[in-house]
């Protein structure tokens, strides 16, 4: 894992986005894997990546930002995210 610089996260924005979506991402993968039926498989690191990278593609299709310097940030902020480490906290609890 990469070194964590940011209280306990590899960066700010990484930080900050588990700061305002964590809960709502844990939720997701708590109810999916407590949603399984007998004998199935629980999420693992690539479901998981797939519903992170999701919520944060439909996060971008939904805003109603403009192009502009602000759509720009946010652009390069959402790519600094530390996708990878978010799965693995996820799947950690």
């Amino acid at each position: 894992m990469e070194k964590q610089d940011y209280n306990g996260w590899t960066n700010y924005e990484t930080w900050n986005f588990m700061l305002w979506y964590g809960d709502y991402l844990q939720e997701m993968v708590t109810s999916y894997n407590g949603d399984l039926e007998e004998g199935e498989e629980k999420l693992d690191h690539g479901r998981t990546h797939v519903i992170v990278e999701g919520f944060i593609d439909d996060f971008l299709e939904n805003s109603e930002i403009e192009a502009s310097f602000l759509s720009d940030v946010l652009g390069k902020c959402i790519q600094s995210v530390n996708i990878h480490e978010i799965v693995e906290h996820l799947l950690e609890d």
